[in-house]
């Protein structure tokens, strides 16, 4: 098992530590295939206005890479939930920045919750949903 069933500070702990995988594969531009090995095989993206499968999310990654120039993701908070003994929700909020190559900047502070599959003894996104997100 992943995180010990009973001890709830090491399951956010090394959770936490999984978000930080995620995003710094995000801040660093990695490939849409390194990004799909921390993916469930159903995974779902809920951002604000739509709901993407996994598949059209990394499709999206690939073509967003190519016009970023700089992009930095930093956790502000993070607090996980077991939900059952192959479940887990990590809820988290931060500040994204991203300098693209049209000259355009963003900064923006979000606000999202995961649900993680914790069967394969490391963490797998089932879903992810973006539940807020306002430009600093």
């Amino acid at each position: 098992m992943y995180a010990d069933t009973f001890n709830d500070l090491a399951l956010e702990a090394e959770l936490e530590n999984f978000a930080h995988r995620w995003l710094s594969m995000l801040n660093r531009m990695a490939p849409a295939i390194e990004l799909a090995e921390l993916l469930g095989e159903e995974a779902s993206i809920q951002l604000l206005d739509e709901t993407l499968t996994g598949s059209e999310y990394l499709a999206n990654w690939e073509q967003r890479r190519s016009e970023l120039l700089v992009n930095g993701h930093a956790l502000g908070w993070v607090r996980a939930q077991r939900n059952s003994l192959d479940s887990a929700t990590l809820r988290m909020g931060g500040e994204h920045r991203a300098a693209m190559r049209d000259g355009s900047v963003l900064h923006t502070h979000f606000d999202a919750e995961w649900v993680l599959d914790l069967s394969w003894g490391e963490p797998r996104i089932q879903s992810i949903k973006l539940l807020d997100m306002r430009t600093l």
